[in-house]
């Protein structure tokens, strides 16, 4: 399945690039999809700005440009060569705004990026950058761990059925059809999972007999089930072996465990709003997520999405 038709990776940060330029370009002859290639540059400190005419400031913004560009066409060079079509750009401002600038001004529909710190891949899916691409950019982020392997063997696909509006219905589909169509370029096994987590049990505790309790998680049990089956069966018949599974608890809590010991590679999750994994993305929930996930993440966000961030006129 043709997903993508203009990815954008973004090198900032990544300081051995071998291993996600070869993804990104297994991914794009496999979707028959263009190549960019970005890396932002933080702007020079004002006390600099002040000393510019002095010190020839414009000259050393325009070399190190210079530098930065013939480097990423070194790179790029091996990835044109098997006839990729790609493009190159440098951008000096604020990380995350940059590369949504470039990602508005091109129309990519994926941004791929390496986290930042090797030393603790968890916490900089919170880090600056990072959150901010999460909460921002318009298209799916593929974060990847930075010791990435060239390959994904199994693939997590963590979607939502609580609120069943239109926009969930949609968003799940859409983390469905990303997971597999990955899992045919990295021959994976994809898990279909979500976390249920009984409503109102501490209210009836003070009501109900234990009996009674487990008579009400049980037939709510049987709901949700049909509900997530309604949700996966239409995949089936495209994808016979798709996995699914249904996990009591909270889902950065059994989630995160659940990922830790069934050696999960990829999670591709819905993000924003009330879709999703329950406050992913703004809130508590979402930082205990992340900061137990030793994995990749794709997330996208819902049809309609429109970002804070608007292109430069």
């Amino acid at each position: 399945m043709k997903r993508f038709k203009k990815i954008l990776i973004d090198l900032s940060g990544t300081k051995d690039p071998t291993n996600i330029l070869k993804m990104a370009t297994d991914l794009a002859l496999n979707n028959q999809a263009t190549l960019g290639l970005i890396q932002t540059l933080k702007p020079f400190p004002s006390y600099a700005t002040m000393l510019a005419s002095d010190f020839h400031l414009e000259e050393l913004i325009s070399s190190v440009t210079q530098t930065r560009t013939e480097h990423l066409k070194t790179l790029m060079a091996p990835v044109q060569e098997q006839g990729i079509d790609c493009s190159i750009k440098i951008r000096w401002g604020t990380p995350f705004f940059e590369t949504i600038q470039e990602v508005l001004e091109g129309e990519y529909d994926l941004l791929i990026k390496t986290a930042e710190d090797e030393q603790n891949f968890s916490s900089t899916l919170f880090g600056s950058t990072d959150l901010h691409l999460l909460r921002k950019c318009p298209c799916p982020i593929w974060l990847l761990k930075p010791d990435l392997k060239s390959t994904f063997s199994h693939i997590l696909a963590a979607i939502d059925i609580e609120q069943q509006t239109l926009e969930e219905k949609n968003l799940n589909r859409k983390i469905l059809e990303l997971s597999t169509s990955l899992s045919i370029l990295h021959s994976s096994v994809v898990e279909v999972v979500y976390c249920w987590k009984p409503f109102g049990i501490q209210h009836l505790k003070k009501r109900c007999s234990e009996e009674e309790i487990e008579t009400f998680k049980n037939q709510s049990f049987s709901k949700v089930e049909q509900l997530f089956k309604s949700t996966i069966d239409p995949m089936m018949d495209d994808y016979p072996n798709l996995k699914s599974q249904i996990i009591e608890g909270s889902p950065e809590v059994q989630l995160a465990k659940h990922i830790v010991q069934n050696k999960i590679d990829l999670v591709v999750m819905g993000s924003l709003g009330r879709t999703g994994i329950p406050g992913l993305l703004i809130g508590n929930t979402a930082e205990r997520l992340f900061s137990e996930l030793p994995c990749s993440v794709l997330t996208t966000k819902p049809m309609g999405f429109e970002s804070p961030v608007v292109l430069n006129s």
